[in-house]
Order: structure tokens, then sequence, then C-alpha cells
């Protein structure tokens, strides 16, 4: 079997051969260099050491001080991509002119003649073949080395996986064990679930070789009985070594997470260690609260914002003014930070829908050029009519052979601006339409998106379909489980423009894919540019890591009547999907302290305290935890020093507004169940009102005594007839109601919240008996 290099997973082989002097050496001249082989020039060394190790070479000194070495090395290296390199015949014509040109200038400084063989991109060149006809011979196995193996997702797509230091450090076999097993594992994945396990894979076992260079001896420390103990200390080193280095602990401890179910599932599953007689050390990350040096404090917090689309702190509000007054200051930060990225999206939208409008005059307006066609343009508008007339009629197969597809609709290198004037579906089209779809329905996810199909399997309307009450949208969050894995969501007026305008910017990018014959077209969501075809959107990105630029990714980091310009460069910087969808539940949370309001929000089906922490960024966290804390301690300190003249002096709160700190906050004495973990006398007469009841575990586990007492035991208490009557009937309404929610489907009967079931399900297993209660004697 002839192997093959596969560039695209090259890169991730480590270097055999060049050294890094040698390779130093090399990296002189990258500068001189045009700047494709610029970019792809450690990639170029990447197939120079595959060369030299697999015909068992080495450079020396005298390579290339000699005009006969310099020329054999590159004929041979030549010879080496057209016979070993996987790819098109233009794939390697490209790599073989990235090589000339890296040797070129090496023999320039050498001073030595270099004489360079004809390529072609249309056929292999006589002198090319030559040097095939006469190629030097290969070690098929040190070439195996650089030979990617392939595993199929769950649609059978195959993927690329690099085994490298796994055969390096534990031999071929172990490596072909491990590779079975991640193979089996995955096929019931889809690509990008595929791709994640991968990495995730390979960075255990990049542990793993730091904690035994050879796999009897792992295979030793991961045994039943200890490998809890080794993974947990993996576990610390590593997390120590993560922080220490200025990363992210929480992102950690969730690819952590990632990398133990892995080990469950595919290499406990799949017999290559044996299952533990511990759970696996799978801990929960916990910030730590600073609260030295407060956020009210002036400094560098001062004027910045909340801190949901970045780490800053909040802006100063006096202690004396409620959580309420509080609250409104944080929603408002949030909204100017929303209203500063919806009112670019919004703009940039209605930009990006002008010029397809554009686009679609200017096609009508021309014929299409034809291939070696010269045309004398007599103006600028006839030359980008002509450009758009093109690219409408050919779109991505495009005839010419040469020079590429800017050349060929008449402007040269310039691709950004052809995205624009044809106004291809790139990120710049895509993203100001998804964060203001994600605006009106922040239910919507990434993984919601990136799964949302225009059409079914038999071309049939699926994600975009009319019903009786108006337009809805549909797709699946994979992560929700088969059951509740489909949603449906129903357009308002806003999100019906919006989705159609993302169909129109995708219409010729769909016509293109179903006339190939490709799949994707069945996809909502559909990314290209001028020289890269159509396909799916497979992954939500960072706006920052966007490196070409628009009117929106420009207007972000400007000033608008929302932000200032060093907040908007801040939102700028950090601005997700994800950060924009949560800002929603966040907002929703403060306006309403509900939990459940914000589920609903956000999709979320089941109601759970802990998305609090998971969607409340920490600095406005932070801020209340400590704004509380100085509410206390000033609190406290008011009144041990209420008659001192230092008062003033001792506490952060000015004389003039010692009235309102006192009216919102002054300490009372606590109620007696909550002191003394009891409740008030029932014997005590009470006039009949009107109120709330204050529910508790100590209330709750009475409420239950009455509810649950047999008539024998009622008639043994020793109160008043109208008090234990009381009881019942409260008892009756209040546990019936709770007992109702817990056993009942409907969701519209849930009136309790989850921390009132919790104090329920705790007072139900700490029942109370008659011996509780005072008994007639």
């Amino acid at each position: 079997m002839t192997n093959l290099i596969n560039t695209k997973i090259l890169s991730q082989f480590p270097f055999k051969v060049l050294s890094e002097p040698q390779r130093a050496t090399f990296e002189e001249h990258k500068l001189s260099c045009t700047d494709k082989v610029q970019k792809s020039y450690s990639l170029v060394l990447k197939i120079l050491d595959a060369y030299l190790y697999s015909t068992e070479q080495h450079l020396t000194l005298k390579s290339f001080n000699s005009s006969s070495e310099i020329n054999r090395y590159l004929s041979s290296v030549i010879g080496f991509i057209y016979e070993r390199l996987d790819g098109s015949l233009i794939h390697k014509y490209n790599y073989s002119t990235y090589m000339v040109q890296v040797f070129v200038h090496v023999a320039e400084k050498a001073n030595v003649a270099l004489t360079v063989p004809v390529l072609s991109k249309v056929k292999v060149h006589t002198d090319v073949q030559k040097i095939l006809d006469s190629s030097s011979d290969v070690n098929e196995e040190k070439l195996g080395f650089f030979s990617g193996w392939l595993l199929e997702d769950n649609t059978g797509n195959k993927i690329s996986v690099e085994f490298s230091f796994i055969r390096e450090a534990y031999g071929d076999k172990v490596a072909q064990q491990l590779f079975s097993a991640l193979s089996r594992f995955c096929r019931k994945n889809k690509e990008q679930t595929v791709q994640t396990n991968i990495k995730h894979f390979k960075g255990l076992f990049k542990y793993f070789i730091k904690l035994a260079d050879d796999f009897p001896t792992l295979k030793q420390y991961l045994q039943s009985s200890l490998a809890v103990k080794y993974l947990s200390v993996i576990f610390n080193i590593e997390l120590k070594s993560h922080i220490d280095n200025g990363f992210n602990g929480s992102a950690f401890v969730k690819a952590w997470s990632i990398k133990m179910s892995i080990y469950r599932e595919c290499l406990i599953t799949y017999s290559i260690f044996d299952e533990p007689i511990f759970p696996l050390p799978v801990p929960r990350f916990r910030q730590a609260i600073t609260l030295s040096g407060s956020h009210n404090s002036a400094g560098k917090s001062e004027g910045k914002s909340s801190g949901i689309f970045n780490n800053k702190l909040l802006t100063k509000i006096p202690l004396e003014r409620t959580d309420k007054q509080a609250i409104k200051e944080v929603i408002k930060d949030i909204r100017r930070d929303i209203g500063h990225v919806i009112g670019i999206s919004e703009r940039a939208s209605d930009i990006n829908y002008s010029i397809l409008r554009r686009f679609e005059q200017n096609a009508a307006l021309a014929a299409p050029k034809e291939l070696g066609e010269v045309i004398d343009y007599h103006s600028i508008d006839q030359k980008r009519e002509i450009a758009c007339a093109t690219f409408n009629h050919y779109l991505w197969a495009h005839p010419g052979k040469k020079g590429g597809y800017s050349t060929f609709l008449g402007y040269r290198d310039q691709t950004e601006y052809l995205n624009k004037l044809l106004c291809i579906p790139t990120y710049h089209v895509l993203y100001p339409l998804l964060l203001s779809l994600i605006h009106e329905h922040p239910k919507i996810t990434d993984s919601w998106l990136l799964n949302w199909r225009f059409y079914d399997d038999g071309g049939k309307p699926l994600g975009y379909v009319k019903v009786k009450d108006g337009w809805v949208i549909r797709s699946v969050k994979k992560r929700r489980g088969s059951e509740n894995a489909e949603q449906i969501i129903p357009l308002n007026d806003t999100s019906k423009v919006i989705v159609e305008r993302i169909v129109e910017h995708t219409k010729l990018a769909r016509a293109f894919l179903k006339q190939q014959g490709n799949n994707d077209y069945q996809y909502m969501l559909l990314i290209a540019s001028l020289e890269k075809a159509p396909a799916k959107l497979k992954g939500i990105t960072n706006l920052k890591k966007i490196t070409s630029s628009s009117v929106f990714t420009r207007s972000l980091s400007l000033p608008s009547s929302h932000v200032s310009k060093e907040r908007a460069q801040e939102v700028a910087s950090m601005l997700t999907i994800s950060r924009l969808r949560s800002s929603s539940g966040v907002e929703v949370f403060l306006k309403t302290n509900s939990v459940k309001k914000m589920c609903e929000a956000l999709g979320h089906k089941e109601e759970r305290a802990d998305l609090v922490n998971r969607y409340l960024p920490l600095p406005i966290l932070k801020y209340f935890k400590d704004r509380w804390i100085r509410i206390f301690q000033n609190a406290i300190v008011y009144e041990a020093m209420k008659e001192s003249k230092y008062l003033h002096k001792a506490i952060d709160i000015s004389p003039e507004a010692l009235d309102e700190f006192l009216e919102n906050h002054r300490l009372n004495s606590m109620h007696g169940h909550i002191r003394d973990g009891n409740v008030f006398n029932i014997n005590e007469a009470k006039p009949k009102q009107d109120g709330t009841v204050v529910l508790s575990t100590p209330l709750l586990r009475i409420l239950l005594f009455f509810f649950e007492a047999t008539s024998e035991e009622i008639e043994g208490l020793d109160y008043a007839v109208e008090t234990i009557n009381t009881w019942e009937e409260l008892s009756t309404l209040i546990i019936t109601q709770l007992e109702h929610q817990l056993t009942s489907d409907d969701v519209t009967t849930e009136s309790f919240e989850e921390e009132i079931l919790d104090m329920y399900q705790e007072a139900k297993a700490q029942p109370l008996t008659i011996s509780n209660f005072r008994v007639r004697g």
C-alpha cells in the first residue's frame, strides 16, 4: 500500500529531522517570500521534514553550499510532492512552487546556482516526469508515520485523525487499538461532535503520556483500584498549571468533564481500561469571590459597565439606595450594551439588504463575460454590472483556469471587495441577522442554529413554515435529548423579516449546492466567499476571530448613542451569540427575580436554580454580594455607634443619606421561628385577617403533621378547637397544592418556587409526631 501525506493534518506532526537551528535558518528567508508562501511556510518545512525522514536523509552544512547538492534536493523534494502528497494536481503544483521559492532564497544567500524545473498547473510537465522516473526510494514504514487515520461520523463522512505522539510513546499496536476504540465511539456522532471528541481524546492521552511513558505502566496506574487516584492527580496538576498560566479554570473543568465522559464511554466501554471501583473525578469549578476592595470604590472601576459582554465591574451605585433601585441601574447598563449591538446589527442588515438588491439590479443590466473575452470598460458602473452578471451566471463554477475568479471578474486580488459587491453570504452578512434573531428569540442556541434545516430530506419546507396563526421556525437542540430535541418558535413581525432576509441572502448559494447535488442546500445557514464554494455553517465563531473587515465589524468598535468608544471596543472584542442570548436571561432574572421566568425566556424545559450561576455574569453576582455585605456591615456599625460623635467617620453613609439608608436597610429583630427554630405559640389569639403565609421547613413540618394526623391524634391535642381547625384548614390548602404540583404534568399549575419544593421534601424527610405537641393529660 502506497502511503500518502494529507497536508490538512501534517501540521499536527512533530518535526522528525529538521533541528531547531535548521528551522531557524529557514525562517530567515520567510519574509522574502510572497504572502501565500508565508502563510504556508511552516507546512512547507513540514513537507521537507517528511521527505528527509522517509528517505532517511539529514541536512548538513554542506547540503546547501554545493550547487549539485541543492539542485538534487530540490528535484527530489518536488518528485516527493508529486508522488506522495495526497490531493489534486493544482495542490501539488502549489506546494512545489512554494518549495521552489524557499530554495531560491536559500541558494541566493549561499551564492550557488539553482536550476528550477518547469512546473505546470494543467499537467505533469516533462521536467517533473523525468524526476518521477528517477525518484529515490522511500521507507514506507517511516512515511506511514505521517499518514493520518480516517474514521467516520454518523453520516459516513471521513475525518482525519493524527496519532503520531501516541504512536511514538506507546507504539503502533497500542495506537491502533486506541484508534479502533475511538472509531467505534465516534460512529454514532455528528461531524462537529466527532471533532470535539478527537480533540479531547488526544488531550487526555497527552496527560497520560506525562504520567506514564509506556503503556503497561499506564494500565497499571489506571487499574480499577487506582484509576480515580491517578486521574485526580492529573486533574489537580493540570488545573494548577492551567490557572498559573493565566487561563480560565472554569473552562479547564468543563473540558475535563468531557474527557472523563470519553474515558468512560470509549476507553472503558471498549475495554482499553477497566471500570474503576469509585466514581470518576468530575468536580465542579467554584470561582473564589474576593471581597477585598469594594466594587463601589472609585478608581479603575469608575464608570465601567455591567460585564454582560466583558469582565469589567459595575457602575457606582450609592449604598443607601434599595436593591430595587440598584437593579434598575444594572438593567439600564445591560440594555445599553444590547442596544449598541442590536442597533449596529440592524443597520448592517439594512445595508447588506440594499447591496443584495443592487446586485440583482446590476446582474440584470449586462450580459455575462465569456472565458477569454477582453472587455474595454467604458465606466465603473459598466464594470460592476458585468461582474455581477457574470457571477450570477456562473456562480461558484467559474470557467477560468488561471488567475482566480477575481481576475476573471475584472477585479484582480480584490476578493473582499467582490464579496461585498456580489453580496455573498459571508459572516459579515449572516452575523448581524443572527444577533437580531437571537435578541427577538433568546431560546435559540448555537446548537439550534447549526442544526436549522430549511428543507427536509424530501425537499419539503421544514425549518420555516406557515401555520394557522402565522409563521414558525423549527430546529433541534442536540443537548436536550431525543424526546425534547425539537424546538418550534413562533415568529413575530420583526423576526419574520429577519428570517426572510436570511433566505434571500442564501438563495444563490442554496441553488448552487442543489445543482451540485450537495445536501448542504437543506440547511438554512449557508456560508461562502468568492473563492470558497458555499457550505452549511459548521460553527459559531467569536467575532474577533473574523480577520476581514466590514461596516458591521468596524461599527461595533465605534461609539454610539448607547456606549462610549472604549466600551464599544470592549463589547466588540467579547461579543458572541451565546453572550447576547445569556444577557436576555440576566435581564429577565433581574427584573422578575424569578428563575422560572428566566428559564422560560431561554427555552429550558426544567426550572433549575443553578442556571442563575451559569448565566449571571460574575461581576454582577460579585457586585451584589459585596453590596449586601457592606450594607450589613454599615448597619451593624450604626447600631453600635449611633450615639457616638464619630459615627459618620465609621460608616460609608453621608449624614444627608443616613435617613434613607436606615429606612431601607436598618437592622430589625428576627421573626420567632427563624430565631428559635419553632413557630409562635399556636394557642395565642390572633385576629382574623387576609395575609401572606411565609413558608419555612419548620412550618411545613407542622402543616404536614396536621395534614396526615389521625382523628384520634387531633382529638388528643391540648389547644383551642378554633386554633386546631385553623391549622387543619391551612394544612389542607397548602399541602394539597404542593402535592398536586409535584405530581401534575400541567406546568400551568406551578405556583410554588423550586426552593419551597425543596423545603417541602426536607420537611417530609423529618416528620413531627404527636410527642412534639402539647397533649391532654
